[in-house]
């Protein structure tokens, strides 16, 4: 699972990156 910030989907764009349709 990648480490991002907790938004709307699980988007394995980056690690420390806000998802999308998330805060």
């Amino acid at each position: 699972m990648p480490r991002h910030r907790a938004g709307g989907a699980a988007d394995p764009s980056g690690p420390g990156t806000p998802a999308p349709g998330g805060p």
